[in-house]
Formats: C-alpha cells, sequence, structure tokens
C-alpha cells in the first residue's frame, strides 16, 4: 500500500498525448516547477501535458519530464509539494519520466514550458 506523500513508482502501459494543458493556474504552477527545475542539469525539458493511459477510464494531467540519467525522485516530492500549496490537497500531479518514443509523441501535440538553456 502507497504511503501518503511518497511518490509511488508505476510503470504505464500506453500513454496517448493530447495535448498542452494551459491557463492561469496552470501558469502559477508551471512558474514554481521552473524553479524547481532550474537547479537540476539532468532535466533537459519540461511539459504539462494532457494524457490518456491505457484502460484508464478518465484522461489526466501530468508533469511530463526529458533529462538523462536516472528519474530523480527528489524534483517528483518537490513538485508534488508545489502543487500541494497551490490545490487543495484532494488533487494530486503525475510525473513522467519520458522515453525517446514517448517525447516524440508529446512533442507533436504539445510545446515544453522549460527548456534547458533557454
Amino acid at each position: 500500500m502507497p504511503t501518503p506523500g511518497v511518490p509511488e513508482k508505476i510503470t504505464v502501459p500506453a500513454v496517448s498525448f493530447l495535448g498542452e494543458q494551459d491557463g492561469p493556474f496552470e501558469q502559477q504552477l508551471k512558474s514554481a516547477i521552473v524553479k524547481i527545475l532550474e537547479p537540476k542539469p539532468q532535466i533537459l525539458e519540461a511539459y504539462l501535458a494532457r494524457l490518456h493511459i491505457r484502460d484508464s477510464p478518465t484522461d489526466s494531467v501530468a508533469l511530463c519530464l526529458w533529462g538523462t540519467g536516472d528519474p530523480d525522485v527528489s524534483i517528483v516530492e518537490a513538485v508534488g509539494r508545489s502543487f500541494a500549496q497551490l490545490f487543495a490537497g484532494t488533487q494530486f500531479l503525475d510525473t513522467l519520466f519520458l522515453t525517446e518514443g514517448q517525447r516524440d509523441g508529446l512533442m507533436r501535440v504539445c510545446r515544453p514550458f522549460f527548456i534547458r538553456g533557454d
């Protein structure tokens, strides 16, 4: 059973990317996430995307990260804390560390809000 507040690693069978999630609230969230990602040189790009996970009854929103090295759980934790401050704690934000194929699919429908070196 997952521990509340502790990120849980799951393997997603198949993801379809639907587009960018954007609006006034999302701009606040993206600004907070950029501050978290700036000191993390392994993260090269970040996207806030609407997506559908195969066999899921609903679509969802996820922070999608492209970079080098292994996934960094400290990023997931820091983003979770920022997200909880903006939302009333009843919502959650998934984080997806992209494979190359996933990134290619995502780039067709969504633009990054963070690019290393921009």
